[in-house]
């Protein structure tokens, strides 16, 4: 796994802790709400979380990163 900036660090970890205190991962609305950023530069987030490595992601479901 490639080396996380601060704030992908930062995104995956409310990743990890949302799912284990809801039993699912947050939607791209939800992270985009937790740090103040559109829904398109949240899902960014998630696209570099996953060509790092760090996160795998299912195409078309919903609340679907691993």
């Amino acid at each position: 796994m490639r080396e996380l900036t601060s704030k992908q660090q930062e995104v995956l970890g409310f990743i990890r802790s949302f799912q284990a205190r809801h039993g699912a991962p947050p939607t791209v609305r939800e992270i985009a709400h937790r740090f103040k950023v559109t829904p398109r530069a949240a899902f960014d987030h998630l696209r570099a979380l996953e060509r790092k490595g760090a996160l795998e992601r299912r195409a078309s479901v919903g609340r679907s990163s691993r």
